[in-house]
């Protein structure tokens, strides 16, 4: 990881790991929270969870979208339009299953968040935005994170650093990027 955070974490290796939930169903986590960069500016400012819920009939009964290409294109507008802002916003984890894309972001300040939010939704309907402003930060960035335990019993993948263009290959399909 370079010593400047980045919105999207481009120049950051990603995790993606699954957990299995009470209802037997699979989350799948794109994450970046063992970075003790995105850690610190995260316990330090503010978070908030911006939640694709994904329209009854465009999730599959694993809880999974049956179709990620309209959360992923926002995702991608998003990021692009806190880019342009030069706002101090940064993707810090995805979470995707039980029918929704959460989105998780930490700011200095989240009216920048929502300033890019506005800038950023269309009329696709989908699915429809639920925000909501994190108040415990450390508890979250550990559900977010696996912990030493649970990385030596896990099957996981490190991403290396994707380059424009490349996104779209079968792991980035299978994972919802």
């Amino acid at each position: 990881m370079s010593d400047k955070l980045s919105v999207s974490g481009g120049d950051d290796d990603w995790m993606i790991f699954s957990k299995t939930v009470q209802s037997g169903n699979t989350l799948l986590f794109r994450t970046r929270t063992r970075s003790p960069a995105v850690q610190a500016f995260a316990t330090e400012n503010q978070m908030m969870r911006v939640r694709c819920v994904l329209r009854e009939d465009q999730v599959a009964e694993t809880g999974m979208p049956k179709s990620s290409k309209d959360v992923e294109d926002y995702e991608d507008r998003l990021i692009e339009k806190l880019k342009e802002a030069n706002a101090e916003v940064y993707l810090v984890a995805a979470v995707t299953g039980a029918g929704n894309r959460d989105l998780f972001f930490a700011a200095r300040d989240l009216d920048d968040l929502r300033a890019g939010i506005k800038t950023a939704t269309t009329d696709i309907d989908t699915f429809k935005l639920e925000l909501a402003p994190i108040g415990d930060i450390p508890a979250y960035l550990k559900q977010l994170t696996l912990s030493e335990e649970e990385m030596a019993k896990a099957n996981y993948t490190e991403v290396p650093v994707q380059r424009q263009g490349d996104r779209r290959g079968l792991l980035a399909r299978l994972l919802g990027r």
